[in-house]
């Protein structure tokens, strides 16, 4: 049995030797060149010639071996060519490009007893290139060399040669680097999908493995997180669990070397909801802003966000929603412009699409109404110097005057939508006494009582749109100036 560099071991495969192969290898005077070589790239393995059944004991053999040198380089040993029985090299010489000629015999220096079987040669060879299936790569030369056997001579005799056949199981594969085809690329990692509690789906890949010579089988493991309770397995799962899942495809070429490839799918314990929310009223489309958004689900689950705006129009908004699979809705709101919005919490593909929002002004004190307390903090708010985050500021330019108080006129007594528990605070309120103000600790909203009766009502909401506003707690009409002048 040869054997190769590296530590590799050659077994004999009689596989597909016929019988009368294996019959002469055992039973018949046989010459038997012998390799069953599995091996890598540019590796040396070796080719046994062995004797088999001889009819009398045997002390030497001249031979000259073939190759094919499409296939295959010879490689002289350091150690000569002998073998187990017939130790001792006297011959190693090249006969052309793809002809090696030798001899070997017993070890005269010692008893010089002959054998009936053995190995009595061992040649060395290099795998050049990708040899698939390869058969009889070596084999003795038919012609061109005088091929023999020599037999033990007797007493006072001279060694005669032996009569033979020649049996060839050579069967030689050189095996390239394993390559694994459909892998899917870079780890992942996502969200877990919209209206599913159990993690994510994935897309299963189908992924083969190859190495020069034919597909290499390829065994799949899956390691789940500990935290799902899953145990490992082959089988794709319907939806990876959340945590962070190892994906393992492994293929073991002939040689018995192992290649690897991990795959890892991260899947985040939160969803994906997109929102789209835009602004009713007049807003100059030359303004560009951020407002903070609050959003409510239906599990009561409260997400604070912020959205850019471009005039009446926000940005689409990715926000971040615990994990369920029971949404019906959802709702957003500005704290301190807009009542409440709601949408059915649809799914599309992987995450929460609603319908756009579109969110109504006029809620100033955050309590999910448009009243008469809004208009008190209007009144208390009018000024110059404001940003599009004040209180009040409607319309979101620098200053509150007339102009954001239409948002209020034109939305008194509107209430916004319930999703979750909602922000709704009661009913809205059409009037209030400046003496229930200042006991709530809204004093502040006392001048909103234009006309001084005690009450701040709808009288008071028509005086200020006529332009009446106190001062010094006297009801006076009141030019706007430049910036103050209305815009509705």
């Amino acid at each position: 049995i040869g054997s190769i560099t590296e530590g590799t071991t050659l077994n004999v495969d009689t596989t597909g030797m016929s019988v009368a192969q294996q019959a002469a290898s055992v039973s018949t005077s046989s010459l038997v060149l012998l390799a069953d070589a599995v091996v890598a790239a540019n590796q040396i393995f070796t080719v046994d010639i062995d004797l088999t059944a001889m009819p009398v004991p045997a002390i030497g053999l001249q031979a000259a071996v073939q190759y094919d040198t499409a296939y295959l380089e010879y490689v002289p040993s350091e150690l000569g060519i002998g073998g187990t029985e017939f130790p001792f090299t006297i011959l190693e010489m090249p006969l052309g490009d793809d002809m090696i000629a030798f001899a070997t015999g017993v070890d005269l220096g010692g008893t010089g007893n002959g054998i009936l079987s053995g190995n009595v040669a061992r040649l060395t060879f290099r795998a050049l290139q990708p040899i698939c299936d390869a058969r009889e790569l070596v084999w003795i030369a038919p012609t061109g060399f005088n091929n023999r056997i020599s037999s033990e001579a007797p007493a006072g005799g001279f060694s005669e040669p032996i009569p033979f056949t020649i049996v060839n199981i050579t069967d030689v594969s050189t095996l390239g680097q394993t390559v694994f085809a459909g892998l899917p690329g870079a780890d992942i990692a996502i969200p877990t999908d919209a209206g599913s509690a159990l993690g994510s789906l994935v897309t299963e890949p189908t992924v083969t493995a190859s190495n020069g010579c034919g597909d290499v089988p390829v065994i799949r493991t899956i390691d789940y997180p500990v935290s799902s309770g899953l145990p490992s397995g082959s089988t794709w799962p319907a939806r990876f669990p959340i945590g962070s899942s190892v994906v393992t495809w492994e293929a073991t070429d002939a040689l018995g070397r192992v290649f690897t490839e991990i795959w890892i799918v991260e899947v985040f314990d939160y969803q994906i909801a997109s929102i789209d929310i835009d602004l009713v009223g007049g807003i100059s489309p030359a303004l560009s802003y951020t407002l903070p958004i609050r959003v409510r689900l239906s599990s009561g689950d409260v997400i604070a966000t912020t959205v850019d705006f471009t005039g009446n129009n926000g940005a689409i908004k990715e926000i971040q929603v615990p994990v369920r699979d029971d949404y019906t809705c959802i709702s957003v709101k500005d704290a301190t412009h807009t009542v409440s919005a709601a949408q059915a919490m649809s799914v599309v593909g992987t995450r929460y699409e609603p319908a756009a929002f579109a969110l109504v002004a006029g809620d100033s004190n955050d309590d999910d109404l448009v009243d008469v307390l809004d208009f008190g903090a209007f009144v208390a708010d009018r000024g110059i110097g404001k940003t599009p985050q004040s209180r009040s500021n409607f319309d979101r330019n620098p200053v509150v005057n007339n102009g954001d108080f239409t948002f209020i006129a034109l939305n008194f007594f509107r209430a916004g939508d319930s999703c979750g528990g909602g922000f709704t605070n009661g009913e809205p309120r059409e009037r209030v006494s400046v003496r229930d103000l200042r006991r709530a600790g809204l004093g502040y909203m006392a001048d909103a009582d234009i006309n001084g009766d005690g009450w701040v009502d709808s009288t008071d909401m028509a005086l200020a749109m006529q332009g009446i506003y106190k001062v010094n707690g006297v009801p006076t009409p009141q030019a706007e100036s430049a910036l103050e002048s209305p815009n509705w």
